[in-house]
């Protein structure tokens, strides 16, 4: 009866004396034809993740030199401006440039920068 019930339900699995050679043979083989295929991803991906990765490094040491030159610029400009040590240098400051006062606050302004990079 139990035999009967498993072939109305279409199972046959369980009829079959074990995996048969052929079947093994062509797992077998189909593994082996696949191996190359999945290496060879696998080693076009990692290829293509280590160009990115050396492309990032190279962008990123390129913007750190730009950002370097930046800096430095700046340092060098900001270096030649003598920065105000005492409330009578900066009186004299803001007495240098008069009624001008958008230069009174640039100046101002210069005295923080060169705090700032100097």
């Amino acid at each position: 009866m139990k035999l009967r019930e498993k072939f109305h339900r279409g199972n046959f699995d369980s009829l079959a004396p074990g995996p048969s050679v052929k079947t093994g043979a062509r797992v077998r083989h189909f593994r082996g034809c696949n191996k190359d295929d999945i290496v060879t991803a696998n080693r076009v991906a990692l290829k293509a993740e280590a160009s990115a990765r050396l492309e990032r490094l190279q962008f990123k040491k390129d913007e750190h030199i730009r950002l370097c030159n930046v800096r430095c610029g700046k340092y060098n400009e900001y270096i030649k401006i003598e920065p105000c040590r005492s409330l009578v240098a900066l009186a004299a400051l803001c007495a240098q440039h008069g009624t001008d006062l958008r230069a009174c606050a640039e100046a101002l302004r210069d005295q923080i920068r060169v705090r700032v990079h100097v």
